[in-house]
């Protein structure tokens, strides 16, 4: 980790550094054309194959996460930014379930676009935030089972098929500016479930299962790849 002190003339390039490839956390707070101090990581994010019949790789860590067991970033569904309030007052597409201005009844998307996809933005246009069926073929190829990855509690998924794996951590979920649920997982992933809450992975101790979440709180966002 290297500390820095950098002038961003707008808080638009500031945004654009902290959402690049290297994960950058703010010590100073931002002012308007004044400099600005961070702590620069210079993250791997790597592709794990686990043999799945699709072919597709997960990421060994969290979006946000300078390590596997780094809880990484808390991500509203359709949003690509960290932030310290997650509800309706914040959200980007709509102030309420009734009030949704895109991922709605009109437009008819259903699954995000590379635009509103945290892993996309963060990691690279080749990584994904997965799919329901991503999320399924993970679960059904893997056995799973309760650990601590230095110190941090979560779940090791290992490959039935190749015995690799990967390790979530248990990040819980960002209600308003609070962190609860921190004794489970809560992953996003790309789809709504319904017009106002979209669908994740949720696994604690003992029990995994895919339910819908209101949009507008913070959840985990783990990569997938081709």
């Amino acid at each position: 980790m290297i500390k820095h002190i950098h002038r961003f003339e707008t808080n638009a390039d500031f945004q654009a550094a902290y959402n690049g490839p290297q994960y950058i956390e703010p010590w100073l707070s931002y002012t308007e054309g004044e400099g600005v101090g961070y702590n620069k990581h210079t993250v791997e994010y790597n592709a794990v194959d686990l043999g799945l019949p699709s072919g597709t790789k997960w990421c060994d860590r969290n979006v946000g996460a300078s390590s596997p067991e780094d809880l990484g970033g808390y991500y509203a569904w359709g949003e690509t930014s960290q932030k310290s309030l997650c509800d309706w007052t914040t959200y980007v597409y709509g102030s309420g379930p009734n009030n949704l201005t895109k991922y709605n009844s009109t437009d008819g998307k259903y699954i995000l676009d590379a635009v509103d996809d945290a892993a996309s933005v963060n990691i690279g246009p080749q990584w994904k935030t997965p799919t329901i069926a991503q999320i399924t073929e993970l679960t059904a190829n893997t056995t799973s089972t309760s650990t601590t990855l230095n110190g941090v509690e979560g779940r090791r998924f290992t490959s039935n098929i190749n015995g690799n794996s990967i390790f979530i951590p248990f990040a819980g979920v960002r209600f308003g500016r609070n962190i609860d649920y921190s004794d489970c997982c809560c992953m996003w992933s790309a789809q709504l479930g319904n017009t106002d809450t979209a669908e994740y992975l949720d696994f604690d101790g003992s029990a995994i299962g895919i339910y819908g979440f209101s949009r507008c709180f913070g959840l985990s966002v783990r990569g997938v790849r081709q």
